[in-house]
């Protein structure tokens, strides 16, 4: 008798069967209007100045600008927080856990990045197509390795699941929530990559909380959900 053959592989999904909170059309639009406000104003004023060719040039440069603005946040980040590259045979431990959950989840051109500082902070800045994983020395000093595992993978999958164009929208806007909060589906998928609810938890209550732009990119935004509020429901699940 011949054995039926294996059925083949589900297709990979990203969302792990878990609901994603994709922001509303009227978000969407708010987001647009605020950050086209200051070009079409310019332009406005201009066309009144000097006569519509100039303002439309000046709307084409005001838009090229914000264009700008908003695709170098993640450069901008990368700055103000000092991470720089990892050099060869340092931390190998995030080295080693970027690539192989990068490869996990099937997410390409990421690499791994260490900043100056005492206290627990990381981030996951999109630059140029690529997206760099950065943890602070205080984080990879203090945590265990399984919360470093835990900080890395919920990056990741917020890479996965989002991209990187809402975050970076975000951060242009200056607020972390006016796309979309972080909800408990987000840990939730995270944690169906570590399987291991206690090391997130103390991961978010150990992380420094991130006001600012650089929260649009950060492990534990301080608002509008509190890294507190989510290690509670994390422990809940």
């Amino acid at each position: 008798m011949i054995a039926p053959r294996p059925a083949p592989p589900a297709p990979f999904d990203p969302t792990w069967g878990v609901e994603v909170a994709r922001p509303s059309v009227a978000a969407v639009a708010r987001a647009g209007a605020l950050l086209a406000a200051p070009s079409l104003l310019v332009a406005v004023i201009v066309v009144l100045l000097a006569g519509p060719a100039w303002g439309g040039l000046a709307l084409l440069l005001g838009v090229g600008a914000t264009v700008a603005w908003v695709l170098g946040q993640g450069w901008l980040t990368l700055r103000s927080c000092g991470a720089r590259r990892i050099g060869p045979g340092e931390h190998p431990r995030l080295t080693n856990m970027v690539s192989s959950l990068a490869a996990q989840l099937g997410i390409a051109g990421v690499e791994g990045a260490v900043a100056p500082g005492a206290e627990p902070a990381a981030w996951l800045c999109p630059v140029g197509g690529r997206a760099v994983l950065v943890c602070s020395e205080g984080l990879l000093e203090r945590f265990t390795r399984t919360e470093v595992e835990a900080v890395v993978a919920s990056l990741l999958v917020r890479r996965r699941v989002y991209g990187g164009l809402l975050p970076l929208i975000s951060a242009a806007l200056g607020r972390r929530g006016s796309l979309g909060a972080l909800t408990p589906a987000d840990d939730v998928r995270a944690l169906s990559v570590t399987r291991y609810p206690p090391a997130l938890a103390s991961a978010l209550l150990g992380t420094s909380p991130e006001r600012g732009r650089a929260a649009a990119f950060a492990f534990a935004p301080a608002d509008p959900v509190a890294p507190e509020t989510r290690a509670a429901q994390v422990r809940d699940l």
